[in-house]
């Protein structure tokens, strides 16, 4: 039973971890095969691509109906970086 306690004591910290790294870092490199998540999970619907000058992205898009709470607020966070990633961008190219 000793060891069951100590699996969990350390396995429950680090899913946790984990959840909130998924949340905070989308997959923006490509469509790979990633585990299913509890809090965010990221499909490919939930991207697009953007052309920024003769570079392009994958980005979460904006909004989506199907988005749960922890969903929502990543996604917010997610297009502040982003909409100061475009404004530097521009700057730059002046």
């Amino acid at each position: 039973m000793e060891f069951y306690t100590i699996y969990l004591a350390i396995m429950l910290p680090l899913q946790t971890v984990e959840e909130i790294y998924n949340c905070n870092n989308p997959n923006t490199l490509g469509s790979r095969t990633q585990p299913t998540h509890l809090c965010c999970n990221w499909d490919d619907e939930d991207f697009e691509i953007r052309i920024i000058g003769n570079t392009s992205y994958r980005v979460l898009k904006v909004n989506d109906d199907e988005d749960n709470y922890f969903e929502k607020k990543a996604r917010a966070k997610y297009w502040v970086k982003n909409k100061k990633f475009i404004k530097r961008y521009n700057a730059n190219r002046r």
